[in-house]
C-alpha cells in the first residue's frame, strides 16, 4: 500500500508543478484505497488457488492409491 500512496503522492506533485489537471489530496486517497483493495483481491485469489492445488493433489493421490 504504501507504494500506491507514494506513486499516487508523485502524480500529484508532478501535475502541480507541470499545471496540468487539479492536484487534489482526494485523488491520493482513492488511488491507495484502490491499491489496498487490489492487493486483497490479489491475495484472495493467490489463497484460492493455493487451496485448489492442495486439493488436486489430494485427489489425485486417493486416484493413485
Amino acid at each position: 500500500m504504501g507504494v500506491s500512496v507514494i506513486v499516487s503522492a508523485m502524480i500529484e506533485v508532478i501535475q502541480y508543478l507541470a499545471h496540468s489537471g487539479i492536484a487534489d489530496v482526494d485523488d491520493v486517497l482513492l488511488r491507495a484505497f484502490g491499491g489496498l483493495v487490489g492487493l486483497t483481491v490479489y491475495f484472495c485469489v493467490l489463497r484460492i488457488l493455493t487451496e485448489l492445488k492442495k486439493y488436486q493433489k489430494r485427489k489425485l493421490s486417493k486416484l493413485l492409491n
